[in-house]
């Protein structure tokens, strides 16, 4: 067998996996190197059973290599299994005759080998779905889930997926934000425990985009994963539109009490709570600022004061995402969330702090869904303020 792969320690990996099943493996950095190494062994009369190639490689991808090889070789032609993202998987390669079968990375053992397995002739056909990896030993009673990790670190990829197999549940990984984006809208997905800080798009981003997707018809569960742990990073995950949060480093305790909360057994996922259930307004800071003034008009002369401040910054934040001016988002999303928090509209400070960081970061990604959910927000802020004020009249 041939392993080509541009990683190195991926190449290793992949080596010892099916090595110690007996198999001769060689391996190749580039796909100009696996084609010598497929010639050289033609020419001295041997052949290659099965390629495990990578589809990016360094100096082309493996699904040209797979229809290079099949042209060349002919009947000698090896079976070819293709190593993708989840975002490539669904790729035309999938159809290509040249390859044999597609499976996502990181590679789980228990999946690379039922591939192997039907590539050179055991049971099972290509178009089959790869078989979920075993379950590790001491798994308690399953709950049944499937869920996304979306997280960029490997070692964070691998305990989590541990964790989740432990419990039952069955685990892909998605290596940034726009990995997780894809893979959402292919698989239903019980749950997603989403990265925050992520490449391409941070996990903040990821699920506005995700939110921004499924509309009203469909909501998936999406559990942050963050190594803050302030109340105000709970506050920006639920800004934009996490359902729940999860300190890093995770323990096997707090993922299983969270991932309870969310199911139940033999049930469908409990729905989350309304949006409108967490609060628009705090009515507390509301109180102390009605303290400040003497004149009864102190408190709805500040509100709409607020609220006509807001609206603007809105349309400037929109002009700024329109021409990719991200110091400028940045500024206004600061700004609108110091007066939002100034006046207690918290839900309007929340998703101001997703588009100040998103600035920060240098991105527009996701910042056009985060400024509509904004505009959303403000409309029933504007409503929950006037019924304040209005009811504080009353009284």
């Amino acid at each position: 067998m041939l392993v080509v792969s541009g990683n190195a320690t991926r190449r290793e990996i992949l080596s010892a996996l099916i090595g110690h099943r007996g198999a001769d493996v060689l391996t190749a950095g580039s796909a100009a190197e696996a084609l010598s190494c497929v010639r050289d062994l033609s020419r001295g009369g041997g052949a290659i059973a099965c390629i495990l190639g990578d589809m990016e490689l360094p100096d082309g991808d493996g699904a040209q290599l797979a229809r290079t090889i099949r042209i060349e070789m002919d009947a000698q032609n090896p079976s070819f299994i293709l190593l993708t993202t989840i975002a490539q998987s669904n790729g035309p390669w999938k159809t290509d005759p040249g390859i044999t079968a597609v499976i996502t990375k990181p590679v789980r053992e228990g999946v690379l080998i039922d591939a192997l397995r039907r590539a050179t002739g055991g049971q099972g056909s290509p178009g089959d779905a790869p078989a979920a990896a075993p379950a590790p030993e001491g798994v308690k009673e399953g709950l049944g889930l499937r869920v996304l990790v979306a997280e960029d670190n490997v070692v964070n990829q691998k305990v989590a997926v541990r964790m989740l197999q432990r419990l039952g549940c069955r685990a892909d990984v998605a290596a940034n934000g726009l990995e997780a984006v894809s893979a959402v809208q292919r698989v239903p997905y019980d749950i997603v425990l989403m990265d925050c800080q992520m490449p391409e798009l941070d996990g903040y981003a990821a699920t506005i985009e995700i939110r921004r997707q499924e509309g009203k018809s469909h909501r998936t569960v999406i559990i942050a994963m963050t190594a803050n742990a302030l109340a105000g990073d709970r506050q920006q995950c639920l800004a934009a539109g996490m359902d729940d949060y999860l300190a890093k480093p995770i323990t096997s305790k707090a993922l299983e009490e969270t991932l309870r909360r969310w199911t139940k057994k033999e049930e469908k996922l409990s729905p989350p709570p309304p949006e409108a259930e967490r609060g628009l307004v705090d009515s507390a800071r509301l109180a102390d600022l009605a303290e400040l003034g003497d004149d009864p008009s102190w408190l709805p002369t500040l509100i709409r004061r607020f609220l006509d401040d807001a609206r603007g910054r809105m349309e400037a934040l929109s002009s700024a995402i329109d021409g990719g001016d991200l110091p400028a988002v940045a500024e206004l999303g600061h700004a609108l969330k110091g007066s939002s928090a100034n006046i207690g509209a918290t839900r309007m400070q929340e998703l101001s702090t997703v588009l100040q960081n998103l600035g920060r970061a240098g991105t527009v990604q996701g910042a056009r869904e985060a400024l509509e959910r904004l505009a959303e927000v403000y409309r029933r802020t504007e409503a929950a303020l006037e019924a304040y004020t209005v009811s504080r009249k009353a009284s």
